[in-house]
């Protein structure tokens, strides 16, 4: 039998305690870290079920999340959208909440995208109520592009969008579409 790895040993920490984990991801000298030794998979496993359990709380897991800086700072673009998927209405709903009222910092409209992507999924009404009200429409625009993301892997189907673009109000569609497909690459 071979030695467990790095890659081995962290997602299984951070299961057990997301804050260490994220200690250890954020301490490391190898400078590819996140990717060679499993941090952004080890976040994306762990996090939901700190989430939904209430071992972290929303504001945690994003602050935890957003700590990573210089060479590791794409952990949070990486894991930031995909983590809130297990979480129920109401608390995502609270999550949108206390998210938006923290400094505008790095990765905050990945972070709100991702509560938006699965929020529309749960409560459509909640969710667009919730974004139609962000005075910001530049921040606006990078959460609606969340919604139409599909955090689960693969592409959303077009049935998916267009409910979505028409639940919205007629004057934030351009600006919903808009997000998304220059996200996408396909406007400039």
């Amino acid at each position: 039998p071979t030695a467990p790895t790095t890659g081995d040993i962290l997602p299984r920490l951070a299961k057990e305690d997301p804050k260490i984990a994220m200690k250890l991801i954020l301490e490391s000298k190898d400078q590819d870290a996140v990717f060679n030794q499993g941090g952004i998979d080890a976040m994306r496993l762990a996090l939901p079920e700190a989430l939904a359990s209430g071992k972290l709380s929303a504001l945690e897991a994003y602050r935890l999340t957003n700590s990573a800086t210089g060479s590791k700072a794409n952990l949070g673009l990486n894991v930031l959208p995909y983590i809130w998927q297990g979480l129920s209405a109401e608390q995502l709903a609270s999550a949108a909440k206390d998210i938006s009222a923290e400094p505008n910092e790095r990765h905050h409209d990945t972070a709100l995208g991702g509560i938006a992507s699965a929020w529309v999924k749960k409560d459509p009404a909640a969710a667009i109520a919730f974004i139609t009200a962000i005075k910001d429409p530049g921040l606006r625009e990078e959460i609606y592009s969340g919604c139409f993301t599909k955090r689960t892997g693969g592409k959303m189907n077009l049935s998916e969008m267009t409910g979505i673009l028409e639940s919205l109000p007629p004057e934030e569609r351009a600006l919903a579409y808009c997000g998304w497909a220059i996200a996408k690459g396909l406007l400039a």
